[in-house]
């Protein structure tokens, strides 16, 4: 049915949200339930203001050692002015914008899709992107996000890992957030860390390695061509892989 608009789900930039982690004791099943107690957690303890905001969030639940059940959520606020400039255009070509995500989290969860087996159930892992101009630092403890950090670079990819200067922001960052992870989570224990960015990165990963003493995998299209996954034209970049991350 060609002359009806077609439905897509629209990944926002990371720097373009505002995010929080919130640990729940529970979490509602329906939608509006689940909104208006995030609304009222975020009110609560005045993370940041909601007004003009759309909310969207993603649910990580385990069970413990213990048989305890635990939810821990990402949350983001967009502000209405800002989603309606993607929605917007995307109207103005055929589409409707029907699921709002962010751009980390939804190449982070076709990584965990992609992995082999599922290690990463069992392990605390490090999840760095660059991408859009920005740096963005997530800790997943046994598959819960229990850590979410993005910070604007102002620079692509190939110049962050080209500039000495550059790069040690980024490694300064990595501590700073590695800091405050364990402050907030002392049992979280990292050995692993996944590298999400376009090009080569021998230098950051190198340096991830030194300072850090991390086993360092990087998630590109090398990880998921043995799928049978590609992209039209070779354009395999961060904007295709976002794009697959949408889809999935």
């Amino acid at each position: 049915m060609p002359e009806l608009p077609r439905r897509i789900a629209v990944l926002l930039p990371d720097t373009a949200v505002r995010t929080a982690v919130l640990h729940l004791e529970q979490v509602p099943t329906r939608r509006e339930e689940r909104e208006a107690l995030i609304r009222w957690r975020l009110g609560q303890e005045q993370i940041y203001p909601l007004n003009n905001a759309r909310v969207v969030s993603q649910v990580f639940d385990k069970y413990g050692e213990a048989g305890e059940h635990t939810w821990m959520v990402l949350v983001a606020a967009i502000q209405e002015s800002v989603l309606r400039q993607y929605e917007s255009l995307c109207e103005s070509v055929g589409l409707i914008s029907s699921e709002v995500g962010i751009t980390s989290l939804r190449l982070a969860d076709l990584w965990k899709r992609t992995s082999r087996g599922a290690g990463w159930l069992r392990q605390d892992v490090l999840w760095i992107t660059l991408f859009d101009q920005s740096l963005t630092i997530m800790v997943f403890q046994r598959g819960q996000i229990v850590f979410y950090r993005c910070k604007l670079l102002g620079v692509d990819t190939s110049e962050v890992v080209a500039t000495a200067n550059l790069l040690d922001k980024v490694f300064e960052e990595c501590c700073a957030s590695l800091e405050v992870c364990q402050q907030q989570h002392p049992a979280v224990d990292i050995h692993d860390v996944v590298i999400c960015g376009d090009g080569e990165i021998a230098m950051l990963q190198t340096g991830i390695q030194e300072r850090f003493q991390l086993a360092v995998h990087q998630f590109g299209w090398q990880s998921i061509d043995t799928l049978g996954w590609g992209a039209k034209g070779g354009h395999q970049g961060m904007a295709s892989l976002a794009a697959i991350a949408g889809v999935f």
